[in-house]
């Protein structure tokens, strides 16, 4: 069974790539597929750049990716409530780490 992670990240660089320090406004979301191998892809965040409120739309556009679970820095309470609604546990990790 594949377990899919989002990571919010600044460059499109997968594994390699640098956590960003807020879950709405990174400009890529990583997806990690775990299963007997890991592999990770970079989408582009469409909502990088949009004005403010963006977070639930965020939350919706990952939820529509499959995840299983979110690994960010941080993360604001509507976005949160969307994850959270949708049965996607939120963890915490530093920003800037790889």
């Amino acid at each position: 069974m594949i377990m899919r992670i989002a990571i919010p990240t600044e460059d499109p660089s997968g594994l390699e790539a640098i956590v960003s320090p807020n879950f709405a406004r990174a400009p890529f979301m990583t997806v990690v597929d775990i299963d007997e191998s890991i592999s990770a892809s970079a989408q582009p965040n469409p909502y990088a750049q949009g004005g403010g409120g963006v977070g639930p739309m965020v939350a919706q556009w990952v939820t529509s990716l499959g995840v299983q679970a979110v690994i960010t820095p941080s993360i604001g309470p509507n976005a949160l409530g969307v994850l959270t609604s949708a049965g996607i546990p939120v963890y915490t990790c530093p920003p800037g780490i790889r």
